[in-house]
């Protein structure tokens, strides 16, 4: 099961955990691309001049140790689809969030987004 709505990244967290689930963590391409078309598709949510102005939070993060992200701070991240130039380690980008071209960009965990509940 897989749900999304709105929160900062510890709002998101708090919400997947009571809801026995955690944020989306992408493990290959294939499922990078089905994340991005189911949740992000320009015709479901309309379009975005921004790289990410459309945009989900993923699990993935480095808060506990900058450069080394990880998914929900437990799992090493193999897979990953940084956009160029990302990620931009060092400036308060600990989170990360799937735009809408499926491309990833690390992130203040201040700002208020779109998130991704994923349940086994």
């Amino acid at each position: 099961m897989i749900r999304y709505t709105v929160g900062l990244r510890t709002t998101a967290e708090k919400h997947c955990e009571q809801n026995e689930a955690y944020l989306l963590e992408i493990d290959t391409e294939i499922e990078n691309t089905w994340a991005m078309e189911t949740f992000l598709n320009s015709q479901k949510h309309g379009v975005c001049s921004y790289m990410c102005a459309c945009s989900r939070w993923i699990g993935a993060t480095d808060i506990d140790k900058e450069g080394d992200f990880t998914w929900n701070g437990n799992t090493k991240i193999n897979y990953s689809n940084w956009h160029p130039g990302q990620p931009e380690n060092g400036r308060n980008g600990n989170c990360v969030q799937l735009c809408q071209s499926g491309h990833w960009d690390d992130t203040s965990c201040g700002w208020d987004k779109a998130f991704i509940c994923e349940k086994e």
